[in-house]
């Protein structure tokens, strides 16, 4: 958590230079837990890493090393082709920020596995044990999801996650699933020299998919009345049985703040800024609060924790509120498009990507 030589946001960052013991409070999903790297175990979809947290990630492991594995990982989109639910072309959406060479586009399985290992080469432990006895540090941070138990500590409230009423249903599976399927292979066209993503968006509902590295029936009732519904729903119907994982979309209001009143405790992640996904900024979020608090608790020193966390959330809230914000934003005006106005502006459907 904390670096050996700070030269700014660019400092290659060290484990247990500056004497700070840190615990840290997290959860793992099951579809990100570390496991075996072949295809047929993967699970989950693909996430974004964006050129404000990649340049971060540059400076991790041996001359840019955890760089290079992650490249090694990433999809070849330059860009989501947008249809509306009749299957006709609104707009090209340049996806900067995540193509190769600005950031990177991967399965979640095959980031964590990185992460983690990058974590166990540098000799960090993955949790802490406690059986009866007190656990001391001199400072928690608190990454335990939109459930977070510690916000309530934190904050004095302990308010329900708030159902956004919209869930995504993720999936990721090997092409050969689809190749055979005549309706259905469209989607690999290209394969070995390129991929391809593209939406559909209606009323209430948007359906994306993409290759990447080159190469149920509660999902088809919501396009069953789409005029492209031939087009989408072989290659749904190709999802093998498990593959599709339901993840309910939850958030929360903004936080005033994510610091306890002792200033030992920091939320960080979803726990402090519950992202939608059309916000295509949690994990780069995340990197970003790592470098900006690894580097506050350096500067402070193991004497000024307190002045440390303080540092590192007055860097990081109002920009991480500016997205969790813009982000709720982006969801609702991409699930009930105004179809006439789009058809003025197809520029209207485009996404903002910070970088």
């Amino acid at each position: 958590m904390t670096v050996s030589s700070v030269r700014g946001l660019d400092a290659v960052a060290e484990p247990r230079s500056s004497g700070i013991n840190v615990i840290v409070v997290t959860i793992i999903e099951k579809a990100s837990s570390p496991r075996a790297q072949a295809s047929n175990q993967k699970e989950s979809d693909c996430i974004g890493i964006g050129t404000n947290a990649a340049r971060v990630v540059s400076k991790w492991g041996t001359n840019g090393h955890i760089h290079r594995q992650l490249e090694a990982q990433v999809s070849h989109v330059r860009a989501v082709d947008i249809y509306d639910y009749a299957g006709n072309f609104i707009v090209t959406n340049a996806i900067s920020g995540f193509r190769k060479g600005d950031g990177f586009f991967l399965n979640r399985c095959d980031l964590a596995n990185i992460l983690y290992q990058h974590t166990q080469n540098l000799g960090l432990k993955a949790g802490v044990v406690v059986n009866d006895q007190k656990v001391s540090a001199d400072c928690v941070i608190a990454s335990d999801g939109v459930h977070s138990k510690a916000l309530g500590f934190v904050t004095g409230k302990d308010p329900a996650p708030v159902s956004s009423e919209y869930a995504a249903f993720r999936a990721y599976f090997d092409a050969d699933e689809i190749a055979p399927d005549p309706e259905a292979n469209w989607l690999l066209a290209g394969a070995g020299k390129t991929d391809q993503a593209l939406a559909f968006a209606g009323k209430g509902c948007e359906f994306t998919m993409c290759t990447v590295k080159l190469g149920k029936a509660d999902v088809l009732d919501q396009i069953k009345d789409w005029p492209c519904w031939d087009q989408i729903a072989p290659i749904i119907k190709r999802t093998p049985p498990g593959k599709a994982i339901n993840f309910p979309l939850l958030t929360r209001p903004p936080l005033e703040t994510w610091l306890s009143p002792a200033g030992r405790v920091l939320l960080v992640g979803d726990a402090a800024h519950p992202y939608l996904p059309m916000a295509g900024q949690g994990a780069s979020q995340a990197i970003e609060n790592a470098a900006a608090l690894a580097i506050s608790l350096e500067l402070a020193g193991k004497n000024s924790v307190p002045l440390g966390l303080q540092a590192a959330e007055k860097i990081r809230h109002k920009q991480a509120t500016l997205i969790q914000t813009g982000g709720k934003e982006n969801h609702d005006s991409c699930h009930q498009p105004d179809w006439d106005a789009i058809k003025k502006n197809p520029d209207l459907m485009k996404t903002p990507r910070p970088t």
